[in-house]
């Protein structure tokens, strides 16, 4: 997801609206919509950040599809504020270290697969 974020962001800076597309639809597809049920697991306000950043992805999409990359753009804010404040969440209920980058991957290297995604406050 944080690839996808960072592509779509670049896409939308340079004007490009072909990998600006490209970039949000791979984020959108990264990211598996939570279903009510799961407010047990998670907390209601998780569920509620998960349908925010569909709603504003989607949006985002549509406005690049119409060509308007400078709306797109500041749509695309909010795509970032919502990632943020769950993780905001994912940190204050434990989900996520307390503090510190949350993963260690860099963009030279190929992508850390999931499993073996740490936090810089990881054991590992």
């Amino acid at each position: 997801m944080a690839r996808a974020a960072g592509a779509a962001s670049a896409a939308l800076l340079r004007d490009d609206p072909l990998a600006a597309r490209q970039a949000l639809q791979e984020l959108q597809a990264a990211c598996r919509s939570l279903a009510p049920e799961e407010d047990e697991r998670f907390g209601r306000g998780f569920r509620s950040s998960d349908q925010a950043l569909h709603l504003v992805i989607g949006n985002t999409i549509s406005l690049v599809v119409a060509g308007e990359l400078d709306r797109a753009s500041d749509e695309f804010v909010w795509v970032q504020r919502t990632c943020r404040h769950c993780h905001g969440l994912a940190r204050a209920q434990g989900f996520l270290p307390a503090k510190g980058p949350l993963w260690d991957v860099g963009s030279a290297d190929p992508p850390t697969p999931v499993e073996k995604a740490q936090s810089t406050d990881s054991e590992r």
